[in-house]
């Protein structure tokens, strides 16, 4: 499965053992991807869902208090 953020920039492909996050530019995926998130045995995607508008504010707050595993270029995988 891939699913596409509202503003286009982003792509998520689901594969059974990763999770690989590319940038979109004009439409074309990038070579590799930006991330790449090992799923452990019997992790698995339950939905994707992307925040819009106010909603990015209440979640981030909500995140935070999760203490989330921040992903990026310069971060490691678990």
């Amino acid at each position: 499965d891939a699913y596409t953020s509202p503003n286009d920039d982003l792509l998520v492909a689901l594969t059974n053992d990763y999770i690989y996050i590319y940038t979109l530019e004009g439409g074309v995926i990038s070579a590799k991807p930006m991330q790449k998130i090992e799923l452990y045995d019997g992790e698995s995607v339950v939905m994707a869902e992307w925040a819009t508008g106010s909603y990015v504010y209440k979640w981030g707050e909500n995140f935070e208090k999760l203490n989330p595993k921040i992903i990026g270029n310069n971060q490691k995988n678990r």
